[in-house]
C-alpha cells in the first residue's frame, strides 16, 4: 500500500487532482457571474457543472497512465525511469497550483470585503414574493400563421382575468406580464422582477378548426414544474380551456375560485367569430399606435356585438375605445358621444346588474361632473367584480385628482404601480402624482426610469415637459431639448404649437404674441390645446392669458382632464379670482360644501360663503 501511494506521489497524481479541483472551481465562479449577463440559459451552467466532474476522474486516470516527455505524451510503462522528466513536470504544476491559489484567494477577498459592500440590487432589497402570487406569461404562438398571435395572448389574459377574480390571491397585471413577451429569460427571474411565486406559461397551436394548448405552472423559487397539461380540442373548446386552467391553478395553489362571481364579471361569449373579432379589437386597443388604430378597434368590437348582441364586454370595451377619440380622433368627437350614449342605454337593458354597466355608468358620471353622484356609483361598480380593480382604481382615481384630494390617490397610485411595475401607464400615474405634489426630483427620477418601459410614449413626454415649464429657472438647454423631444412624441394638438414657438422659446415677447394668435386660431379650439396654450401663457408670464385658456379648456370646451387644474404654476394663479370662478364653474365648490371634503388645495373662509384657493 505505501508503495502504491508513493507511486501515486511519484506521478503527480496528487498535484493533478487539487490544481484540477481548484480550477475548476474558479471556473464555475466566473461562469455563475458571466452567464447570466450574456442571457446564457440556466441549464448552461449545470451542464458545465457535470461535465467538470465527470472531468475529474478521466483526468487521474490520464496522470497515471501517461507521462510528459520531450517527445511527447507517451505511456508511463514505456517511459524508462532515467528518462523521466517527472520531477521538473512536478514543478511546473506547482507553479500551476500556486497561481490558482493566488487566484482563489483574491477571488474569495473580493467576494467578502468589496462586493458585499455594494449598493443592494432592487431584486436584493425587494420584499419576499407572496405565498400566493402568480403572473400570467403570454403563450407562445406556435402556429404556421404568425398572425394568430392574438389568439394565444387573448387566452392569456382570459385565464389572468378569471385568476384575478381570486381575492386571496396576487395577481401581476397584464402589462408587466405581457413585457417579457418574446424575451428568452428565465421564468424565475421573471418571478423574481414581478415579485411573485409562481409563473403560469404555455403555448397554443391551431390547425384549422383544431387547436392544441399546453399550460404549466412553475413555482419560480426552484423552475420546477408544479402542474401541466396539455389540450387538444376543436378551436370551439377554447372558453372550456380557459376555465379549466384557471380552475386548476386555483385547485393547485390552495385558494377558491368563485365560479359564480365569474360568471358575474365574465360578461363574455360564446360565439367563436364574436370572440374573434373582440380578440382583434384588442390586439389593436393593445398596440394603440395611431388613430386608424383606434377607428379600426372600434369596428372590430362593432362587429363582435353585432355577431352576439349579448357580448357585455365588447360593448363595454367598444365604449373604452370611444373615450380615447377626444385624444386620437378629435373631429368625430360629437358622433362618440353619441354612440357612448346609446352604449349605456343598452347595457341598462342587457345587464344592468353587470360591473361592466356599473363602471361605464360611474364614468359618465365622473365625465359629467355630477361629483356626489359618481361617488356611490365608483363603490358600486368596485364591489360588483374583483376584476375591475385596475378600472376603477383609474376611474376613482381620476375623481379623487379632479377634486383635489391627492392624499386619497396616492396609495391607489403606489399599489397599481406595485401590481404592475413594468407598466408605462402605472408609471405615468405615479409621475403625476409625484409632480402634483411638487416632488420634482423623484419624478424625474421615475421618467427617467419609464424610458426602459414599452408603450405610448407621448403623455409621460408631456408631463416631463410641464416640469419644465414651471420652473422659475428652468435650464434653457433642457427646456428646448424636452420641447424638441415631445414635439415628436406628443401628438396633436403640441405638435402644432411646437411648431409655432419652435423658434420663439429665448423670446418672450415673440412667444407671447405668437400664444394670443393661436388662442384665436379656430384650429387650436380644443379642450388639450387650451390646457397647453394655458401651461405655455403661465411659463412666459401672462397670466391673463393662462388664466383664460384654463376657463376655455374647462370651462367652455368641457376638458375632462381636471386633476391638472392642480398642478404647480410659475406663478400665483389660484389667488386669482378668475380661478375660483372656474372652479365653481366646474361644480367644485358645491361638492366641497356638499361632501364637507375641500381635498389638498383648498379650504372655506369663517364667516361666509367665500374660500381660497
Amino acid at each position: 500500500m505505501a508503495s502504491f501511494w508513493g507511486e501515486l506521489k511519484r506521478r503527480n497524481v496528487f498535484k493533478v487532482a487539487v490544481t484540477y479541483a481548484i480550477v475548476s472551481w474558479i471556473a464555475l465562479q466566473v461562469a455563475d457571474v458571466v452567464f447570466p449577463a450574456l442571457n446564457v440559459p440556466a441549464w448552461v451552467l449545470s451542464l458545465l457543472t457535470v461535465l467538470l466532474l465527470i472531468g475529474f476522474p478521466i483526468a487521474l486516470l490520464l496522470s497515471w497512465a501517461f507521462e510528459l516527455t520531450p517527445d511527447g505524451i507517451k505511456p508511463t510503462a514505456e517511459v524508462a525511469p532515467e528518462h523521466s522528466i517527472r520531477t521538473r513536470t512536478g514543478q511546473r504544476l506547482n507553479y500551476l497550483m500556486t497561481g490558482a491559489l493566488v487566484a482563489l484567494l483574491a477571488l474569495v477577498v473580493v467576494d467578502k470585503y468589496m462586493l458585499d459592500d455594494r449598493t443592494p440590487t432592487a431584486a436584493a432589497t425587494a420584499p419576499a414574493a407572496p405565498e400566493k402570487s402568480i403572473a400570467v406569461l403570454p403563450f407562445v404562438n406556435l402556429s404556421s400563421d404568425r398572425e394568430q398571435e392574438y389568439w394565444s395572448d387573448g387566452l392569456s389574459e382570459e385565464i389572468l382575468n378569471q385568476l384575478a377574480q381570486i381575492g386571496e390571491l396576487k395577481v401581476t397585471a397584464r402589462t408587466s406580464s405581457f413585457s417579457f413577451k418574446g424575451k428568452n429569460e428565465d421564468v424565475r427571474d421573471i418571478a423574481r422582477e414581478l415579485n411573485v411565486r409562481y409563473a403560469l406559461e404555455g403555448s397554443v397551436r391551431t390547425a384549422g378548426n383544431q387547436l392544441r394548448i399546453t399550460a404549466q405552472l412553475i413555482d419560480a423559487t426552484d423552475g420546477s414544474h408544479v402542474w401541466s397539461r396539455a389540450f387538444d380540442r376543436e378551436r370551439n373548446d377554447v372558453f372550456a380551456i380557459q376555465e379549466e386552467i384557471a380552475m386548476a391553478v386555483s385547485e393547485t395553489l390552495s385558494v377558491a375560485l368563485d365560479v359564480g362571481a365569474m360568471a358575474r364579471a365574465r360578461g363574455g361569449t360564446t360565439n367563436l367569430e364574436a370572440y374573434d373579432r373582440y380578440l382583434r379589437a384588442r390586439a389593436l386597443d393593445r398596440q394603440r399606435g395611431t388613430s386608424e388604430d383606434i377607428v379600426r378597434a372600434a369596428e372590430l368590437y362593432r362587429e363582435a356585438v353585432k355577431l352576439d348582441p349579448t357580448f357585455v364586454r365588447a360593448w363595454s370595451d367598444l365604449n373604452t375605445e370611444l373615450t380615447l377619440w377626444p385624444i386620437y380622433v378629435p373631429d368625430r368627437l360629437a358622433e362618440a358621444r353619441e354612440e357612448q350614449r346609446a352604449i349605456r342605454e343598452r347595457l341598462r337593458e342587457l345587464a344592468p346588474a353587470s360591473p361592466f354597466t356599473a363602471m361605464i355608468e360611474a364614468n359618465a358620471l365622473v365625465e359629467a361632473r355630477r361629483w356626489m353622484e359618481a361617488e356611490p356609483a365608483i363603490a358600486s361598480a368596485r364591489a360588483a367584480g374583483a376584476i375591475f380593480r385596475e378600472d376603477t382604481m383609474g376611474v376613482e382615481t381620476f375623481l379623487l385628482l379632479a377634486t383635489g384630494r391627492f392624499r386619497e390617490a396616492l396609495p391607489r397610485i403606489q399599489r397599481q404601480i406595485a401590481e404592475d411595475p413594468l407598466s408605462l401607464n402605472a408609471s405615468y400615474g405615479w409621475q403625476i402624482m409625484l409632480t402634483l405634489a411638487s416632488r420634482d426630483d423623484e419624478a424625474d427620477a421615475e421618467y427617467l426610469r419609464s424610458r426602459s418601459l414599452t408603450g405610448e410614449r407621448g403623455f409621460v413626454d408631456v408631463l416631463a415637459l410641464w416640469r419644465q415649464l414651471t420652473r422659475p429657472s428652468a435650464e434653457p438647454a433642457a427646456l428646448r431639448a424636452q420641447f424638441e423631444l415631445t414635439a415628436r412624441t406628443g401628438g396633436r394638438p403640441f405638435d402644432r404649437l411646437a411648431a409655432e414657438l419652435a423658434d420663439e422659446l429665448d423670446n418672450r415677447e415673440a412667444a407671447v404674441a405668437t400664444l394670443h394668435r393661436l388662442y384665436a386660431d379656430p384650429a387650436m379650439q380644443t379642450a388639450s390645446g387650451m390646457l397647453w396654450l394655458a401651461g405655455l401663457a403661465d411659463h412666459f408670464n401672462d397670466t391673463d392669458l393662462a388664466l383664460s385658456a384654463l376657463r376655455r379648456s374647462y370651462v367652455d370646451l368641457g376638458g375632462t382632464n381636471i386633476g391638472m387644474l392642480w398642478r404647480p404654476m410659475r406663478n400665483p394663479l389660484r389667488a386669482d379670482p378668475r380661478f375660483k370662478d372656474i372652479v365653481r364653474d366646474l361644480g367644485l365648490v358645491d361638492y366641497f360644501r356638499a361632501s364637507g371634503n375641500w381635498g389638498d388645495f383648498c379650504r372655506p373662509l369663517p364667516g361666509g360663503d367665500d374660500f381660497e384657493c
